[in-house]
């Protein structure tokens, strides 16, 4: 376990189609569509890419979760690029292969997080 104490902000339930600007901490779930590097990779699920940065400070449990196919989820903060683009930095990646993600967007649909 990390020596942090640091209380985090929760983070909201969010499609990464549907991470906003104005979010502070957000969870996505998708498929590791493309690894950057070591600690960097692209989200995706049915509804949009996403960059994800992952803190140094992770567990290399969960560095190795970083492969290419892998379905995760990512907790972290919301940085919004000059151009517009958004960034999530991740303090926290889960294994979520067992997941239906057809069946999760469809959920999350129902259910209204604002």
């Amino acid at each position: 376990m990390s020596g942090d104490m640091t209380l985090k902000t929760p983070t909201v339930p969010r499609l990464v189609g549907e991470v906003r600007p104005d979010d502070d901490r957000v969870r996505v779930v998708g498929t590791i569509k493309t690894v950057l590097g070591p600690s960097d990779f692209t989200l995706e699920d049915p509804t949009g890419t996403i960059e994800v940065s992952v803190a140094e400070t992770l567990e290399s449990q969960q560095i190795e979760l970083i492969r290419e196919g892998m379905v995760v989820r990512v907790h972290g903060a919301v940085e919004v690029s000059m151009d517009g683009g958004q960034k999530i930095h991740a303090d926290l990646v889960q294994d979520f292969s067992r997941i239906d993600m057809d069946l999760y967007c469809k959920v999350h649909e129902k259910v209204s997080f604002s």
